[in-house]
């Protein structure tokens, strides 16, 4: 009797889960954004949440909560209850680099989510002055041999994505181009159209426009094949170091322990969100790639990889963590 009444329990154990799952979502999503309102972070969110909602029929709220690099609301994410109601953005600052520079984050990159979906990819460009002598990637390495700390680079500050290539440019070419922080890619690109830096390294919209009025002259991309926009441009594995091709990405998690009934379901209606034309649009206007075919476990690997790669390369330069 008691063998049978467990089976029974058990039996309306599973099939209330199951129909919980099946409802999935009945209620309010929350999407948090670790990031201030109006960064590219938060493009991301509220474009994917507007498309989504759609796919879903069902309300998603946005939910802008900065600090700490990304990492107060990325924490946040991590504490939520596993249930597909609250999830995060995660970007390769929040799951790679700030991990990696910041001992107290307060969650493992790796090891305390559900990756859901890679969604946007942007490619990077290296530019030097257009007035600088050197006319190419292999000119400027030779005059960072030659002259240490002569170049200077400028970042939107310690700890960035751009402050981390630069350290993993210097320490593979076994090369000095001085990495200048500052607060924001704002103020490094002005300081560079003011001509007080060599070289800018940043994403594909705010560096194109200098290109094209002949303020900053290209000399490596950082994207799988060179751009449309810039086709004499070699790529940084063109050049031999691929793996020096870091760039910013975004996507989708959940805490760890998230179904994978409601996974699935996440999945399944991000691939069907990232066909939206105006989802593209919005993507496209900020210099974003649509991604929609890197999900579950292969999105956990490239957060993996990324992650113990950079780890590795940071305690190999000893660069201390904050």
């Amino acid at each position: 009797m008691k063998t049978y009444k467990n089976a029974l329990t058990a039996i309306a154990a599973m099939t209330f889960a199951a129909s919980v799952h099946a409802a999935y979502p009945d209620k309010p999503i929350k999407l948090i954004v670790p990031f201030a309102p109006g960064g590219p972070t938060d493009i991301v969110a509220r474009s994917l949440a507007d498309a989504l909602s759609k796919v879903m029929d069902n309300t998603i709220i946005v939910e802008n909560k900065p600090g700490a690099g990304g990492g107060i609301g990325t924490a946040q994410v991590v504490r939520a209850k596993p249930d597909g109601y609250t999830l995060g953005v995660a970007a390769v600052s929040t799951h790679v680099v700030n991990p990696v520079c910041n001992s107290n984050t307060g969650y493992d990159p790796v090891n305390d989510f559900t990756p859901i979906s890679l969604v946007a990819d942007m490619p990077m460009i290296w530019v030097m002055q257009p007035k600088m002598p050197e006319k190419d990637f292999k000119e400027i390495i030779q005059t960072a041999k030659n002259s240490p700390g002569k170049l200077t680079q400028g970042t939107p500050g310690m700890c960035s994505l751009g402050h981390m290539i630069i350290a993993k440019i210097n320490h593979r070419l076994g090369i000095n181009i001085e990495s200048i922080p500052y607060q924001g890619s704002a103020p490094a690109m002005n300081d560079f159209m003011g001509q007080n830096l060599d070289l800018m390294l940043d994403v594909d919209y705010l560096v194109q426009p200098l290109v094209l009025s002949g303020r900053a002259k290209p000399f490596a991309v950082m994207w799988p094949e060179r751009l449309s926009t810039l086709p004499n441009v070699p790529t940084f594995a063109e050049l031999g170091y691929k793996e020096l091709n870091m760039r910013p990405w975004y996507g989708l998690v959940g805490p760890k322990g998230l179904s994978p009934e409601i996974t699935q379901k996440l999945m399944a209606a991000v691939h069907t969100a990232m066909e939206s034309p105006k989802l593209r649009e919005q993507f496209k206007t900020a210099g974003m790639v649509p991604i929609a075919d890197v999900e579950g476990n292969a999105f956990a690997e490239k957060i993996r990889s990324e992650y113990l790669d950079t780890k590795a390369f940071a305690q190999a330069s000893k660069m201390a963590k904050q």
